[in-house]
């Protein structure tokens, strides 16, 4: 690419292309002068621009923090209503990292998985039968996942919406979760709740006493 200076004669315009000094004149030096002013002061403002995006490309990276999940003070639950009574249950073995700065939630990527032969209802026998193919199908599928794609602010004062790609058995679908964050000893705690069609997931088949939408209820905590 080459960049015109007005003024210059045409020989001289394209100041890619230095003045052969066997043809300088008076006339030529001034604008060869002119040419070499021209692109010091354009060098420095590249200099300056380059400075400037790697300064701010480095404060992000430090602002941003990468955490760990704590499975042991975090909660993974969820509720369904079957033959008209709500049943509740949960899943442990969370697992993953989120990355965010503290100071802007808007930050924040995560990538997170619970094991799926947790589940628990509090009665085994259901336990066992959510386990089965035509529910969870563990054997196939280990885990339950979440992957983030981006985070925007909600209508709700202190009160993020993260969505992702949420991963039950062989199906992946975007999901929004409306969130909080706040800070818990040496760690951040989030909550947030959002609904799925278990339908969606095939989880349940065609079960006609099982409601087809359940409501997930997080409160994790990462270190």
């Amino acid at each position: 690419m080459s960049i015109k200076v007005s003024g210059c004669p045409d020989s001289y315009r394209d100041i890619g292309t230095t003045p052969d000094e066997s043809d300088y004149n008076i006339t030529n030096l001034k604008y060869h002068r002119r040419w070499l002013k021209f692109k010091n002061t354009n060098m420095k403002n590249i200099f300056l621009v380059l400075w400037l995006l790697l300064a701010g490309l480095t404060e992000n990276a430090m602002a941003q923090v990468t955490m760990t999940a704590v499975d042991s003070e975090s909660k993974i639950a969820f509720k369904i209503r079957n033959l008209g009574f709500n049943v509740s249950g949960s899943f442990k073995g969370l697992n993953g990292t989120l990355v965010f700065d503290p100071a802007n939630p808007l930050s924040v990527k995560a990538n997170m998985s619970v094991e799926a032969n947790t589940i628990n209802t509090g009665i085994g026998a259901r336990d066992k039968h959510l386990r089965k193919e035509e529910y969870f199908g563990v054997d196939a599928y280990k885990k339950i996942s979440f992957v983030s794609t981006g985070t925007v602010n909600a209508s709700k004062a202190g009160t993020y919406i993260l969505s992702g790609d949420l991963t039950i058995k062989k199906t992946t679908k975007r999901v929004s979760i409306p969130f909080t964050v706040q800070k818990k000893g040496n760690g951040f705690l989030f909550e947030g709740s959002f609904e799925i069609n278990r339908r969606d997931f095939d989880v349940g088949g065609s079960s006609l006493t099982l409601s087809d939408d359940l409501t997930v209820n997080l409160s994790v905590l990462v270190k």
